[in-house]
């Protein structure tokens, strides 16, 4: 084959590209999206979402429906009956749903001389936040605030104590059930150093922490008045540099390593500034503990059967682009070897015979 021919070869080849690969994958793209479109994933999760918003509106508004506390009460009976026994909160005059307790993050150390009732609605609650998503408000109640839960150069705390006088005066024993979310921090951070008289500065990224929420708390008022953050796997801070790194270990766990364990144990890792540990006590029924479990702590509910459609229209769109010239070229090449070949033919049998 001549060298013409080679390089007149290349356009041909780049089209049975686009028609084999490029132009098939984008439309079987669509196929997938349209499947997913089909399938609509999101309104299941999101059906048990709004049930639970559901739930926790009217539980908080109608007389007639059970109490959040209540649901909750009996949830916790039915697997121990010991566990729950009757006690009231002081300080409210009437309407307060005990089950609706929650620890928020820290903003001071202040103590409360009674359980402070106040109701926020919170719009940005979920990453995701399209229209097929109900709103709720959050009843609140406030034992304490703690500022930097997490001391600079100590361990992060299994134990964190609550002021006797932020609680009622009865004895409060629920039980406790941990579950970890990890969310995103990013802060700018620098630290100058003087090292043998000349100021140094180094420049660190948090980039990722561990923030807990109960949905449950064994509270008591005995002389210790502690709140025991229990069954904690781990919390980790990681800097973009990994200049330190704290990894803090259960001791119950099954699978604890003397690696970990020296881990666990080695003060000298710890962040060299101050982090806030957020511990928040949520009944089962706040629709933000549902969407954690439903969404595996992403908040997010996936794309709605319009936007993969959308994506599905898109890629079929693009898939046709691609895949409909590619044919046309190359069945133009085609014809067009098919008619160079009949032309030559009859020159070459001129040739043989003479």
């Amino acid at each position: 084959m001549s060298q013409h021919n080679k390089e007149s070869g290349k356009p041909a080849m780049m089209c049975l590209t686009m028609v084999f690969i490029l132009g098939p994958a984008f439309l079987i793209a669509s196929l997938v999206y349209h499947v997913k479109s089909v399938q609509d994933e999101r309104s299941e999760l999101l059906g048990t979402y709004n049930d639970a918003v559901m739930l926790w509106h009217n539980s908080s508004s109608q007389d007639s429906e059970p109490t959040i506390y209540e649901a909750w009460e009996t949830q916790i009976l039915s697997s121990d009956p010991s566990v729950l026994t009757g006690f009231t909160l002081e300080g409210f005059s009437s309407g307060i749903k005990t089950g609706d307790l929650q620890i928020a993050r820290a903003t001071g150390d202040e103590d409360y001389s009674e359980l402070a009732e106040s109701r926020i609605a919170l719009p940005s609650l979920l990453d995701d936040n399209d229209d097929d998503i109900i709103d709720y408000e959050q009843s609140m109640c406030l034992f304490k605030e703690y500022s930097n839960a997490h001391k600079k150069n100590t361990a992060s705390p299994e134990i964190i104590t609550i002021s006797t006088s932020s609680v009622a005066e009865e004895s409060i024993p629920i039980t406790v059930k941990g579950f970890e979310c990890e969310y995103k921090k990013r802060t700018k951070v620098r630290e100058c150093v003087n090292d043998n008289g000349r100021q140094i500065c180094t420049n660190y990224e948090i980039v990722s922490a561990t923030r807990r929420w109960l949905t449950g708390v064994k509270l008591t008022l005995d002389t210790s008045n502690e709140l025991a953050v229990q069954e904690s796997c781990a919390t980790t801070w990681s800097t973009d540099s990994d200049v330190w790194k704290t990894v803090m270990h259960s001791e119950s766990k099954d699978d604890m390593t003397e690696e970990n364990a020296a881990k666990a144990k080695c003060q000298e890792l710890d962040p060299p500034r101050n982090l806030d540990l957020i511990v928040t006590i949520r009944s089962p029924n706040d629709p933000y503990v549902v969407a954690a479990e439903e969404t595996g702590c992403d908040y997010d509910f996936g794309p709605t059967a319009e936007e993969h459609q959308r994506m599905a229209n898109l890629f079929l769109w693009i898939g046709g682009v691609l895949f409909s010239p590619a044919v046309i070229f190359g069945l133009v090449y085609a014809l067009r070897r098919m008619f160079c070949h009949k032309t030559n033919e009859p020159a070459v049998s001129s040739v043989q015979m003479t």
